[in-house]
């Protein structure tokens, strides 16, 4: 019969695996990083950094939540849980900034969106 392991044993294998998982979301959160710096460079505006309450208006009279995570002069990306039905345009309503802004999507990915600002 196998011999279960002790608390020294057991404790020494879970500071392992918690090592390795910061160690990784270090990692992670680096690559992130650098990909996000690439992209700011292939930008024509550059975006400000922002974790401000967002409500995407749908046509049908419909409201979506969402958090800005970063906007420039020319778009935005929304963190939305999820992502799906969400419309190609939309106006982004900003109550912080008093914003009202028509929006096309751009991209999307789990969980957030881009979108440009589309001027009148």
């Amino acid at each position: 019969m196998p011999q279960s392991p002790s608390l020294h044993e057991f404790s020494s294998g879970i500071a392992t695996i918690s090592r390795y998982c910061m160690r990784t979301e270090v990692l992670v959160s680096g690559a992130s990083r650098r990909l996000e710096m690439r992209m700011e460079k292939h930008r024509k505006a550059t975006r400000r950094r922002l974790l401000k309450a967002g409500k995407i208006t749908l046509s049908g009279g419909g409201v979506i939540d969402c958090t800005v995570r970063n906007r420039s002069q020319n778009g935005a990306a929304l963190d939305v849980a999820p992502p799906i039905g969400i419309p190609e345009t939309f106006v982004l309503v900003i109550e912080a900034d008093h914003a009202q802004l028509q929006c096309l999507v751009a991209w999307r990915k789990e969980g957030r969106i881009g979108v440009s600002f589309v001027r009148a």
